[in-house]
């Protein structure tokens, strides 16, 4: 008597049982019922006593949804699958073909910047400087020890989806391009530059023999988030000696106007901004720095988040020291922008990948509407048309994806979204902005002494506003609000140790 196997639901007169053996050559479940439909061949010669008897036997299993299969198919399925493993390189074969897709989607990123976002020409070369410095600096450890190689590859240094981003940044900064952290986040997240699925750029056969270990490395899951980014470019400046042999120093002049004009700030926030960088500070505190340490709290190092302090410190105490020229109506004014006015798709596309950097499987129940229907909309536009439609998909997955379908059909001519409005530029977006704010201010400010100003309520509404910007320019800058604020408190104190020096 055969042994129980796990198989579909009986549903004989409802029996729910799962469990079949073979009785008499018919499949039985263990309740007794007989499965409809199942067969067992018995070729038998005319001549029994000549040629004996020849029984095939078709043993049926079942496959990975819970229907039965021949043993043959199982048996082919196997083989199929074993010569999929067989295409999988290891072992130092695996480094060097790891570091070759590495540099293919390095080199697709790079094309990208250039050709379609107005890079220059020479940033591919500055990009193939630092890209060459990391390969020597693996050849210096490699010595024909393949171990050595994979350590490296596979150690705390490792490269990963957002080496290529840093090495970018680096090039960037040598360049002196208008560039920053927060561009980079916002091009990734719009899909723009391939992080998402950047194993989709390479070659299917290098896909084949690639370990999943090192796709997984490649793969870009979640938007850079407390201070990844950052440690990655401290990392690749500490391996490959860049601070001493290119240009480290970081051009912050246009980075305080892009946060001026991102939180629609008059223009004497820049010089403000501008002028307590110049008077409390060095030039040689805004250079990249090298830093490999795992645990790292000095994050006043990382010269762009330097940069933000001054800037978040600038609005608190311009606003704390000048009530005349920036009543609380004004203050109020800057903090009730509507949203209906960042409807620019980069302004969503950085919005959406809020939402993506801050998703967590706990809370995602708890998430409204407005927040849903975004982040679906974010992944509908950006996400899945880069999913291809391979014609050599196997043909379970195939019927595993039939089956899914299945279970909520849906027509797509009902369910077709309408081509909208085209979106405005960002441009465009500032213009409103600037609009807005400046009709509202002259509205709530018409009749100055129409009110009487409650100095607690200013110092509250100043504080909200601080919160409000250290929250959002953390997510733009892929840095946590601890890792600002302790950057903020670093710089703060500099600059009551400096005015003392002034006195």
């Amino acid at each position: 008597m055969s042994t129980y196997i796990k198989g579909p639901i009986c549903g004989v007169a409802n029996c729910p049982s799962r469990l079949w053996r073979i009785i008499d050559g018919r499949r039985t479940c263990q309740y007794g019922h007989v499965m409809d439909g199942d067969v067992e061949f018995n070729n038998e010669d005319d001549d029994i006593a000549n040629s004996g008897v020849i029984t095939r036997r078709l043993n049926l299993t079942t496959n990975a949804t819970g229907s039965f299969q021949s043993s043959f198919n199982l048996s082919q399925s196997q083989h199929l699958h074993n010569s999929d493993r067989s295409k999988k390189v290891y072992g130092y074969e695996a480094h060097v073909l790891f570091l070759k897709a590495f540099q293919y989607i390095l080199k697709r990123q790079v094309d990208f910047l250039v050709q379609h976002l107005d890079f220059p020409n020479e940033f591919e070369n500055v990009v193939k400087i630092i890209w060459g410095m990391y390969l020597k600096l693996l050849s210096e450890q490699d010595d024909g020890n393949s171990n050595e190689l994979e350590s490296t590859v596979r150690g705390h240094f490792k490269l990963n989806s957002l080496a290529s981003l840093a090495m970018m940044y680096m090039a960037s900064v040598h360049m002196g391009l208008p560039v920053y952290i927060r561009d980079f986040i916002r091009w990734l997240s719009s899909a723009k530059v391939s992080f998402f699925n950047a194993t989709e750029l390479l070659p299917e056969t290098w896909r084949e023999k690639l370990p999943n270990y090192y796709l997984a490395l490649l793969e870009g899951g979640k938007v850079p988030h407390d201070g990844q980014l950052f440690q990655k470019i401290s990392q690749l400046c500490s391996m490959t000696d860049f601070t001493a042999r290119l240009n480290c120093q970081l051009t912050y002049e246009p980075l305080i106007f892009k946060l001026v004009t991102h939180m629609v700030l008059p223009p004497e926030f820049y010089m403000f901004t501008l002028e307590l960088i110049q008077t409390m500070d060095e030039d040689e505190n805004f250079r990249l720095s090298g830093n490999y340490k795992r645990k790292f709290r000095k994050y006043y190092l990382w010269a762009e988040l330097r940069v933000v302090a001054y800037f978040v410190l600038t609005v608190r105490w311009v606003l704390l020291c000048d009530l005349k020229s920036y009543p609380l109506p004004w203050i109020q004014a800057v903090m009730k922008f509507p949203r209906e006015l960042e409807s620019s798709e980069e302004t969503k596309d950085v919005h959406a990948a809020y939402l993506s950097a801050q998703a967590d499987t706990k809370d995602i129940t708890e998430w409204d509407t407005t927040r849903t229907s975004a982040y679906l909309e974010w992944v509908e536009k950006r996400l899945l048309p880069m999913q291809k439609n391979e014609m050599n998909t196997k043909i379970d997955h195939k019927i595993a994806m039939r089956k899914l379908h299945k279970i909520f059909p849906m027509d797509s001519e009902t369910y077709r979204l309408e081509p909208g409005n085209r979106s405005p530029s960002y441009i465009e977006e500032l213009q409103e902005k600037y609009n807005y704010f400046h009709t509202s201010v002259e509205n709530s400010c018409a009749n100055p002494n129409s009110f009487q100003e409650d100095p607690n309520e200013r110092i509250l509404c100043i504080h909200k506003l601080e919160q409000t910007l250290i929250h959002q320019l953390s997510l733009e800058y892929g840095c946590s609000i601890e890792q600002l604020r302790v950057t903020i408190d670093h710089v703060e104190n500099n600059c009551r140790m400096r005015s003392e020096e002034f006195d």
